[in-house]
């Protein structure tokens, strides 16, 4: 369903969802669209019912807590320096296409040798 909003003859402005389906005639839909207010107090009182409910609570925040470690996980440290490996050696790869197709440079030879220092430091 998709919002949507019109406005009648008298200037007042009604919102409102409707299925995507049917404002598109893709789907042959011939659900009527439902009020927006009456519609999102549905879904709000239908959430507020579930997380009443006995352990309902205790399921979603250990979710939430896995969630959390999973990120920590991936932007460890350990992470970051292989990226940055990963980064160096992409540099230093480009550089050295760059001096075989002839521009080499005294500044792409410092380039190449603070990349290939910083790359000695990762690879310890």
């Amino acid at each position: 369903m998709s919002g949507e909003c019109g406005t009648s003859k008298q200037g007042v402005r009604t919102y409102y969802y409707k299925c995507h389906g049917r404002k598109n005639l893709r789907n042959g839909c011939k659900q009527q669209p439902y009020r927006k207010e009456i519609l999102e107090k549905f879904v709000l009182d239908s959430i507020i019912t579930e997380l009443k409910k006995p352990g309902q609570m205790d399921y979603i925040v250990q979710g939430l807590l896995a969630l959390q470690e999973s990120q920590i996980k991936a932007n460890s440290t350990l992470s970051i320096l292989e990226r940055e490996q990963k980064q160096n050696e992409s540099a230093m790869e480009n550089i050295m296409n760059a001096v075989e197709r002839g521009f080499y440079t005294a500044a792409a030879n410092k380039c190449m040798k603070e990349l290939e220092d910083r790359q000695a430091e990762l690879d310890v």
